[in-house]
């Protein structure tokens, strides 16, 4: 499938930048600049419904998101909010009642209902989980948007900090980040899936994580990718540049 990406935003804790990227990307250790999270865009009360992971999707998307119309996000991460998850779960196991408002915080969608009201988009809503192929589910459900008749789609994959209790069962999320991508129609770049491992020699940049992986190529420092998958099979991407 083909697309293009208009713009892109990316977070973690000490480097958010373009060029923190790049320095990263070329061996050298967070954090590479000081920009935070900042929500201060929504009002006080909104703001406090907001989990660490919320304000960083909210954080990386809300400058490429749109107003002048309907504009689907595409939410998409394997972990979701485990850390208000397994908070309910002690409740459960501790026999205390569960807070209704902490629970519908809490489930999968919530961010995308939260973005949904806050920027009073009306337009689809999609929350996703796709083990190590997150990211390319998310993309591939944006072209699905975009073949309906949309001009433009936010995705954005995101992953929080993990509690302790789960670290010894999950080791994809280094540190908490999130990426955002404005898709829309275009021939710039192209994400195919290949079903033979054989053709995976390397992956670009091991030492980021699953969601982060297409950062060599929206920073233009390489143009095809090859990215092991969740199974038998691998992703390719491809970024075909205007000379």
């Amino acid at each position: 499938m083909r697309f293009t990406i208009k713009q892109w935003n990316a977070y973690t804790l000490g480097c958010s930048s373009p060029k923190s990227w790049e320095c990263y990307l070329a061996g050298k250790e967070l954090p590479l600049d000081r920009e935070e999270i900042d929500v201060s865009f929504l009002p006080a009360l909104q703001r406090r419904r907001l989990t660490s992971l919320a304000k960083m999707v909210f954080h990386v998307a809300w400058p490429l998101g749109r107003s002048d119309g309907p504009q689907p996000l595409v939410f998409s991460s394997r972990h979701g909010d485990n850390i208000k998850n397994l908070a309910l779960l002690v409740d459960v196991a501790n026999k205390e009642p569960l807070s209704p408002a902490s629970f519908s915080l809490s489930v999968h969608n919530a961010i995308t209902g939260l973005w949904s009201i806050y920027r009073q988009q009306t337009a689809e809503m999609i929350a996703v989980a796709a083990s190590r192929d997150s990211l390319e589910t998310a993309v591939i459900e944006a072209c699905l948007l975009l073949n309906q008749g949309h001009s433009s789609v936010l995705v954005v994959v995101a992953e929080d900090s993990q509690p302790e209790f789960y670290q010894p069962w999950i080791d994809d999320v280094p540190y908490p980040y999130a990426l955002a991508l404005e898709i829309a129609p275009g021939n710039d770049w192209q994400l195919t899936q290949e079903g033979a491992l054989t053709i995976l020699p390397f992956e670009n940049q091991p030492r980021l994580p699953a969601g982060l992986s297409i950062i060599s190529l929206l920073l233009g420092k390489v143009t095809e990718q090859i990215k092991r998958g969740a199974t038998n099979q691998a992703w390719r991407w491809k970024h075909h540049v205007k000379g």
